[in-house]
């Protein structure tokens, strides 16, 4: 779902006056909005990161420590 598709499906809480008040999205929408504020945060952070020139981490290092405290990782999850 595009943002635009987002903003059509909102409800408005109006009062008496007919001005708007609040929002209301449906679950499946308020879900996805979740996830892309998440997405830019991770963007933004990593973003930070890149400016910052900090010092990054090898995937299969992070994997392989994940192992040693956590066990398992997932399948898909390779170093």
């Amino acid at each position: 779902m595009r943002i635009a598709e987002m903003l059509n499906s909102v409800q408005y809480v109006v009062d008496r006056d007919g001005r708007h008040t609040a929002v209301q999205l449906d679950l499946k929408t308020w879900q996805m909005l979740q996830e892309m504020l998440e997405d830019l945060e991770d963007i933004a952070e990593i973003e930070q990161a890149r400016q910052e020139q900090e010092e990054t981490i090898p995937w299969e290092k992070v994997v392989a420590e994940y192992r040693s405290t956590h066990g398992l990782v997932a399948d898909d999850v390779q170093s």
